[in-house]
């Protein structure tokens, strides 16, 4: 399997942008290029691979010259790759759709609402933390700001709350207990992603840990990360 180092990949919108035509209700590519998404797409009903590829409109664009995009819309699009293979990126595994220039890219721009696509995506993302690489940290708090217009859920109304299950999943890389954006510095690192569901980090207190998730988890977790003062929680169970 091929290996992809990202690092040395550039971001650029415009030129990613530029390669795009649309004829009619299709579109079709100018140069060569690669989508790639996460192979669990598959596994969470955010992707289905067949004589085409219904995706979640999550995923990066990469050109032959080191330079890629990101479309990041909650909705399903039908694309036209001429191949698809796996590669391994940061040791994980995704599928990479190729297309030749002159391909058509998307078979369809009338795009379907999807209104369950919703929880699959916030489960995904932000429940399990599963980041792709090519998201940001400013991309993660726009994930759900359109779901009113592309699932007609209302879960993205507010930007402010987005804004805080993004910033409660991102970590510091070198200790995952302390929030990415509390480091001073933290616009020059990247940040690493932890679940809501994930007791460990998730849970500073007894009380939540073992009310707040599976009982064989927290236990332990209590027992090994013991909380330093009393939670609000924890007195009202000592009561």
């Amino acid at each position: 399997m091929d290996k992809i180092n990202v690092s040395g990949l550039k971001r650029n919108p415009d030129v990613i942008k530029s390669y795009f035509k649309k004829i009619k209700n299709t579109v079709i590519v100018t140069e060569d290029i690669t989508v790639v998404f996460p192979e669990r797409y598959g596994n969470r009903d955010l992707a289905q691979i067949g004589s085409t590829v219904d995706v979640m409109s999550i995923y990066a664009i990469l050109d032959s010259k080191k330079n890629y995009a990101i479309v990041n819309k909650l909705i399903m699009q039908n694309l036209s790759p001429y191949n698809i293979t796996d590669i391994s990126i940061d040791n994980k595994i995704y599928k990479e759709l190729h297309f030749n220039a002159g391909d058509v890219f998307m078979t369809n721009t009338t795009l379907v609402k999807t209104n369950t696509l919703i929880y699959n995506v916030f489960d995904e993302f932000f429940t399990k933390g599963n980041i792709p690489w090519f998201l940001s940290y400013d991309d993660l708090s726009d994930i759900l700001i359109a779901s009113k217009e592309y699932t007609g859920s209302d879960i993205g109304k507010n930007p402010i709350a987005v804004e805080i299950l993004a910033s409660l999943i991102a970590r510091n890389p070198d200790d995952k207990t302390q929030y990415y954006r509390t480091l001073k510095e933290h616009k020059k690192i990247l940040p690493v992603y932890t679940g809501l569901n994930n007791i460990f980090y998730s849970f500073d207190n007894t009380g939540a840990k073992l009310v707040g998730g599976y009982f064989g988890q927290g236990v332990p977790n209590a027992i090994v990360v013991p909380e330093t003062k009393s939670s609000e929680v924890t007195k009202i169970l000592r009561a």
